[in-house]
């Protein structure tokens, strides 16, 4: 029975015989050392080598990245592994060219031409008020800086 299964399989693909199917389509060998089969074979080993460097480049880039620390009135860029600096924040390049506190005056724009807010401010450890001339964070409170608003550019600064 199986014989003419295949005889018919063979007639129906366009051969008149079996042997001349496989001429045409001959076997492939068990012990071919191909790609796929190495791959499938050995793909927990390829896994875990690719999750340990994977890891160990995180790793090390988060060792190797920039950080910055606050100074006074501005932030100055260190390398993160220095343990012994107080605020330490990873870098952030925008951050880091913009946020200074000042001492604004009267003259000072307070707003862009635009009209957005071109100064900020919080309060500081001790609770006193400081302006800042970016928005984020406090550098040492890490308390969200306020947009500055003309009640007070009224009121604490062009006021005193």
């Amino acid at each position: 029975m199986q014989q003419k299964v295949i005889l018919g399989l063979c007639k129906y693909l366009g051969y008149k015989e079996y042997q001349h199917f496989l001429k045409a389509n001959p076997p492939k060998k068990e012990n071919q050392n191909n790609f796929i089969s190495n791959f499938n074979k050995n793909k927990t080993a390829i896994g875990s080598i690719i999750i340990t460097i994977i890891m160990g480049y995180l790793g090390y880039d988060l060792i190797k990245k920039d950080c910055m620390t606050w100074v006074n009135d501005h932030y100055e860029k260190i390398k993160c592994e220095k343990q012994n600096v107080n605020n330490v924040v990873q870098y952030n390049e925008i951050t880091f060219a913009n946020l200074n506190r000042i001492e604004p005056n009267c003259s000072y724009p307070f707003y862009k031409t635009d009209g957005s807010e071109n100064l900020w401010y919080g309060k500081s450890i001790k609770g006193e008020l400081e302006f800042y001339t970016f928005y984020g964070l406090h550098p040492e409170t890490g308390e969200t800086l306020d947009p500055i608003t003309q009640y007070m550019i009224d009121k604490y600064i062009c006021n005193k």
